[in-house]
């Protein structure tokens, strides 16, 4: 099965029927009691007009940048992001329906996309009366979507205007540097430069493929993804490596744990005779959310501009000396 980066859990439809009783009998009762607060404290929706409850790591990441993290009450259990105080709720395979009731959210985002929102989670939200926000994130573009989606339909328009301006003025402020990070490298560095295959995971080689939010940030810059063909997160074979002979390869990493694997990374790739091996052209970019779709590409892509131009400028160095 081919790995996504993003590594957010697909629904399981197998549910126990105790499972499914305790969650009717939750169903049924904030049906008959709306609004109610319990004798431990439990939130009402009246205390807070804005209350989020972030499903999607990516998608917190966005809120982050929104500078609107202060108004995120719940979080997922991927979340590494988010203050530890804030509860998690379980993701959407397995949600925490009581402590997600309690929480009393106005909006809650995720990123079913196609596959659509748990059907326990749309059944509370129409008795509850919270806003969801699904969400579908592969492209770059989805990117710039999602900001714009998270900035106009969340519930806060019951907020300060200053702080709705400041939203909108955030929000703005990241489109601006999301097309900036997408300018063409300059061409004599182009000119010099093959396909680059941009690997996320090693063991076995995975890769970002047409329509991958890395992937589109790359070929925006001007330079060639290895992979033209298939799917956005693609999982290769030693024969598939071969074949593709890519000219250089830039490794996605997320923390140190991988620097290990990434230097044992030419040696392994060595009795494949590719070119980027034989030429030394193997390069590493490092950043904690390079795996997540979020607005943290503007970050990531900064460090593959700069890998890119490292490898266009070494090549032209290298014609030099040939010369």
């Amino acid at each position: 099965m081919t790995r996504s980066p993003n590594f957010e859990p697909q629904f399981r439809c197998q549910q126990s029927v105790r499972g499914m009783l305790a969650m009717w009998c939750i169903l049924l009762s904030i049906v008959f009691v709306p609004g109610c607060k319990d004798s431990s404290g439990t939130v009402t929706k009246q205390q807070n007009s804005f209350r989020i409850v972030s499903l999607s790591p990516a998608l917190t990441d966005i809120l982050i940048d929104l500078e609107l993290s202060e108004y995120i009450v719940g979080r997922d259990s991927f979340d590494e992001q988010l203050d530890p105080s804030i509860p998690r709720v379980g993701d959407l395979s397995n949600l925490d329906v009581e402590r997600l009731i309690a929480l009393a959210p106005t909006d809650i985002v995720l990123q079913a996309g196609k596959r659509g929102s748990p059907s326990i989670l749309l059944k509370l939200a129409e008795s509850q009366g919270w806003n969801i926000i699904n969400l579908q994130i592969d492209a770059l573009d989805d990117i710039q979507r999602a900001i714009n989606e998270l900035s106009q339909s969340l519930s806060f328009k019951d907020l300060e205007e200053q702080v709705i301006q400041g939203i909108n003025d955030t929000r703005s402020a990241l489109i601006i540097q999301l097309r900036e990070m997408q300018q063409p490298l300059k061409e004599v560095l182009r000119s010099q430069m093959g396909s680059v295959l941009l690997l996320y995971f090693m063991d076995p080689p995975s890769a970002f493929g047409p329509r991958s939010y890395l992937g589109d940030a790359m070929e925006s810059m001007g330079v060639m993804n290895t992979l033209q063909s298939g799917g956005a997160w693609q999982e290769l074979d030693a024969e598939s490596l071969v074949r593709l002979d890519p000219w250089a390869i830039v490794i996605i990493q997320t923390g140190p744990k991988q620097s290990v694997l990434v230097a044992e990374l030419p040696e392994r790739m060595q009795p494949l005779n590719l070119r980027a091996s034989t030429n030394s052209r193997i390069i590493s970019i490092q950043h904690p959310q390079a795996l997540l779709p979020g607005s943290c590409v503007v970050e990531v892509g900064a460090q593959l501009r700069t890998a890119l131009r490292q490898l266009g400028t070494n090549t032209d160095s290298e014609s030099e000396e040939s010369n």
